[in-house]
């Protein structure tokens, strides 16, 4: 048989076998990958055991099998029981730790909020149940701030017509549709749930 990128052919006993090597192209290769290999599953192993929340797991596991009288080939071997018992102890902490670090990495890469929303999760801070009816009041009431310096009157519109609101925005004047508050309102109060969810835990 002829030598494919994905196999190695040797010859044993007269008979061609082809092993699977994927980019290893020299038995030299294939011995050094397994040593490689079984030497980070040793300090793996290592390191499971030298946790003894961990170990307790693993031997209480173990010694629940030999008390059911579990066939040989049904029981768990060590190594299994040690990894499964390190998921089941640390994994949900590993589990949150990436999570974290994922979301850093998306708001890192996500675009910032305008000063308009950034001003309507303040508000929410202070009042998760406010309506959008309400938000829209409590911004034409300060809508000569730092933020917010006009709305557009709804009797003062013709026909067709979008009423916005006008608001300052890192140094230039920018404005939003009255119609897009309940959509802010709505993205506000989930980032919020979001944030007191992370809190809690």
């Amino acid at each position: 048989m002829a030598e494919t990128p994905d196999m190695l052919s040797i010859n044993a006993g007269g008979t061609s076998i082809a092993l699977p090597v994927g980019r290893f192209r020299t038995l030299e290769e294939v011995n050094e990958r397994n040593r490689q290999f079984w030497l980070e599953k040793s300090e793996e192993i290592e390191k499971w055991m030298s946790d003894e929340a961990v170990l307790r797991s693993t031997i209480n596991h173990l010694e629940a099998q030999e008390l059911l009288r579990k066939p040989l080939g049904f029981q768990d071997s060590f190594e299994k029981a040690l990894a499964d018992a390190d998921e089941r102890i640390h994994g949900e902490d590993r589990r949150f730790k990436q999570f974290q670090t994922d979301l850093a990495k998306k708001g890192g890469a996500a675009t910032k909020a305008d000063a308009l929303q950034q001003l309507i999760l303040g508000i929410v801070r202070r009042n998760g149940n406010i309506t959008a009816p309400q938000l829209l009041e409590w911004l034409g009431s300060h809508k000569e701030g730092p933020v917010i310096f006009d709305i557009d009157d709804e009797s003062g519109l013709v026909e067709g017509e979008v009423r916005k609101i006008y608001f300052t925005d890192r140094g230039k004047d920018k404005s939003a549709p009255v119609s897009g508050l309940k959509d802010r309102l709505w993205r506000a109060k989930r980032k919020l749930k979001a944030e007191k969810k992370i809190a809690s835990r």
